[in-house]
């Protein structure tokens, strides 16, 4: 229960709407100089609230995120039907877009706040989905348009204030993975103009993404339209409990790979070289130290200083809170 700010020095036990009987205790908050009442619920009245949440539950089922009720509740006795359908409508209004309950009571305060979050977050953005863009192997724009659009959307239409919206590092390195080398000759023919030159004729440190950006492009929209389909189609079956038998070391072991993975892409972005791409670690280090010699100095230097600027950054404002605290949002 929410805690109630009042100056009164009795204790006494209030009459809840439905007739029972709840016990309020205080606690005193000195720096207020006021009573905090929570109330505690009597054995009984848990029982009554209870109860009335199992009649509820048996009274409703849940598509995807809105609950419906079943068919046997959908025209109370004694109500219009034109009544209950526009309670309905107005209820699955308000769960699809939740803004319509939450923009009302937004106050200056936490305005203010939501706006230097936002801004924050989309300072941090711009490079973020251009380099998971990379990753999948699109263009800059597109990752934008990912990292942009979903949280114009999910700002309307979402429910949790904790869930991260857009384009994540795994799922970018699984869309190159899984589209790499998909096209046929025919496709890439298709969108140079019918050169007489293939994918599969040219130099192989050309990447088919690079060869063919657009065709690869319309790839990847397919994928994540299916992608899409497949999460709407589970979230009708209510498939969330497969989760559950996801082992906790086969996840943590998923994305400790992926991590290390997408580590060793950027390393060539250090050493100033391009070092061929592969789903494969050992055959990433391979295909660095082959061509290690080939490392431009004043790149790597650049590289390794900033690195060193971030992690000092981080250092300092985790030991010298008071002295360095504002370098924190600076290191990631």
């Amino acid at each position: 229960a929410d805690a109630q700010m009042h100056t009164s020095n009795s204790r006494a036990s209030r009459r809840s709407s439905d007739g029972l009987m709840l016990d309020d205790s205080m606690h005193y908050d000195t720096r207020l100089s006021a009573e905090v009442v929570l109330p505690h619920m009597s054995v009984a009245a848990s029982q009554k609230v209870a109860q009335l949440w199992q009649e509820e539950r048996d009274r409703t089922r849940q598509l995807l995120w809105v609950e419906v009720p079943r068919p046997q509740y959908w025209f109370p006795e004694g109500v219009s039907k034109c009544r209950t359908l526009r309670r309905y409508a107005w209820a699955a209004t308000r769960s699809l877009l939740p803004v319509i309950e939450w923009a009302p009571k937004t106050r200056w305060s936490s305005f203010r706040a939501d706006l230097v979050a936002g801004l924050t977050v989309g300072v941090m953005l711009i490079p973020q989905s251009m380099s998971y863009a990379r990753i999948a192997g699109l263009d800059y724009k597109y990752g934008m348009y990912s990292g942009l659009v979903p949280l114009i959307v999910y700002a309307f239409t979402g429910t949790s204030r904790q869930l991260g919206v857009g384009p994540v590092a795994i799922v970018s390195l699984l869309v190159e993975v899984m589209l790499r080398d998909q096209l046929t000759d025919e496709e890439c023919l298709d969108e140079l103009g019918g050169t007489n030159t293939t994918y599969s004729e040219a130099t192989s440190d050309v990447m088919q993404w690079e060869y063919c950006p657009n065709a690869y492009a319309s790839l990847a929209f397919l994928a994540a339209f299916l992608g899409g389909l497949l999460q709407i189609v589970a979230g009708f079956l209510q498939l969330g409990f497969l989760v559950s038998f996801l082992a906790h070391p086969v996840v943590s072991g998923f994305t400790s790979g992926a991590a290390i993975t997408i580590g060793l892409s950027q390393v060539q972005y250090f050493f100033g070289y391009k070092i061929e791409k592969s789903p494969f670690i050992y055959e990433t280090l391979i295909n660095i130290f082959k061509d290690i010699h080939k490392t431009d100095y004043i790149t790597l230097l650049l590289g390794l200083t900033w690195w060193f600027l971030l992690w000092g950054a981080r250092k300092l404002s985790v030991k010298y809170k008071k002295q360095f605290g504002w370098l924190r949002p600076t290191a990631p």
